[in-house]
């Protein structure tokens, strides 16, 4: 089993999003990230208006309240592929193809805001 954190239907900004939020965490992480509530102390006006948006819920774990999609043995083909969206072991699934166009099961670990 493999995971995966994205679906071919996300967007070329949501790509330029991820690669940032991702660079930014490794940055983040290298310079001894102090957390948001630090930040919030100087920047409270800018925290309350990240609160609840795209980015403040952006890669969010995959859980009851954040997947949105209907994982319940649903079937959607796209470019002669056939995708099934499944649960397994309380774990959100999708069975689509791989980099090398077979199929196997992925599980869903993250979900992206709808924009």
């Amino acid at each position: 089993m493999k995971a995966i954190s994205i679906s071919r239907s996300v967007t070329g900004i949501q790509c330029v999003l991820l690669i940032f939020v991702a660079l930014t965490a490794a940055v983040s992480h290298a310079a001894g990230y102090l957390g948001r509530e630090v930040c919030r102390e100087c920047h409270v006006k800018q925290d309350s208006q990240w609160q609840g948006s795209p980015h403040d819920l952006a890669m969010q774990e995959a859980n009851e309240k954040t997947v949105l999609g209907d994982f319940s043995n649903v079937m959607f083909t796209q470019f002669d592929v056939t995708s099934r969206f499944f649960r397994k072991d309380g774990k959100f699934m999708v069975r689509t193809d791989g980099p090398d166009g077979q199929l196997y099961d992925y599980v869903i670990s993250y979900t992206l805001p709808l924009a």
